[in-house]
């Protein structure tokens, strides 16, 4: 297993290992809100891509920060 850890609440997803698919398809996770990645070496970020395409359906992305009323 690569390093990765969940943080409930938030839901943040801190690194993405290659085996990331795995890992949260064994989790009860069903929502994350965003991802933050420790640092570049490639056992933290190997899983990007699975992660890319697991989100590939979104539907505000790019999400709105600031909107004029």
């Amino acid at each position: 297993m690569g390093p990765s850890i969940f943080v409930h609440g938030p839901n943040l997803l801190i690194d993405t290992p290659e085996d990331i698919y795995h890992q949260i398809n064994r989790s009860t996770i069903d929502d994350v809100k965003g991802i933050i990645y420790s640092h570049w070496h490639p056992d933290h970020i190997m899983g990007r891509r699975i992660i890319e395409s697991l989100s590939a359906g979104w539907v505000n992305h790019p999400p709105v920060i600031f909107q004029n009323k």
